[in-house]
């Protein structure tokens, strides 16, 4: 696996990258908190047969927020990598809010784009318990700070099938955010709405890959997701919850690679 630093858009953004690049490409996004490091399961079963690029947003991981964070700047980071990169057509894959930026990337790829998954993912959660969540997130940050948040929120996130090894670097992944990026990230992902890029990407191939047990997409979010792309594939896996390529890695990699394997072009 190779790592980069590159500055591009006033950011530094850290890539993992991994693969030839004459494979096909596979551009991931990853969940709120975390960071391309989710994606390791991924990358170790995929990469003799797709080049993989993974991307930390930004205030994430090992990447900058120095200009703000939001879907649209995060998918024109997105756009600058693989333009670094030389990567011109790719399959999309988003978890969770990661799935708003796959959207947006693949209405903006037009024809380049290979296919689409959205993971355990959403169309908008915008409304009177967004905002609730957002103002309880920022009192309990004020109060307890970062690193206890994060042990919070995957308590209450990671279902039994996640290793305990791999929860805790999830745990100590979120700690490492400030509190500001994370704020800033939630209002965002909270506030945003991926029905008009969706709604663009209407001829991109589709898969909605869901966790039976998440606790954090609701079935009414889910069944908007699925009435704003009713020509997806739709997959549910059963041991797995809101993070399922942690939860279910096998599960997960035989399904995207089944998914590919059909895609066309």
């Amino acid at each position: 696996m190779t790592l980069h630093d590159f500055d591009l858009n006033g950011e530094r953004l850290h890539v993992r990258v991994e693969g030839t690049p004459e494979l096909p490409s596979v551009v991931f996004f990853h969940s709120l908190g975390l960071s391309s490091a989710m994606w390791a399961s991924q990358f170790d079963a995929l990469r003799d047969r797709y080049h993989l690029v993974a991307m930390d947003c930004r205030g994430h991981g090992r990447s900058s927020n120095r200009g703000g964070f939001s879907i649209g700047n995060c998918v024109d980071d997105a756009a600058a990598v693989m333009n670094v990169l030389g990567v011109r057509r790719a399959h999309l894959v988003g978890l969770s809010m990661g799935g708003l930026m796959a959207a947006e990337l693949a209405a903006r790829l037009d024809g380049a784009c290979r296919s689409m998954v959205l993971a355990c993912s959403y169309c908008t959660l915008a409304g009177p318990e967004a905002q609730a969540r957002i103002e309880s997130t920022r009192e309990f940050l004020r109060d307890r700070g970062i690193a206890a948040f994060a042990q919070m929120y995957m308590d209450g996130t990671a279902c039994a099938s996640m290793e305990p090894a791999v929860k805790s670097e999830m745990v100590a992944l979120i700690a490492t955010m400030k509190m500001d990026d994370y704020l800033q990230t939630l209002q965002s992902i909270l506030n945003d709405d991926a029905r008009p890029a969706l709604s663009r990407a209407s001829g991109v191939r589709t898969l909605v890959l869901s966790g039976r047990l998440d606790r954090r997409v609701t079935p009414a979010a889910l069944q908007m997701l699925k009435n704003a792309v009713p020509h997806a594939s739709v997959v549910e896996l059963d041991r797995a919850g809101h993070l399922a390529n942690l939860e279910d890695p096998e599960l997960f990699n035989r399904t995207l690679a089944d998914f590919w394997s059909t895609a066309p072009g």
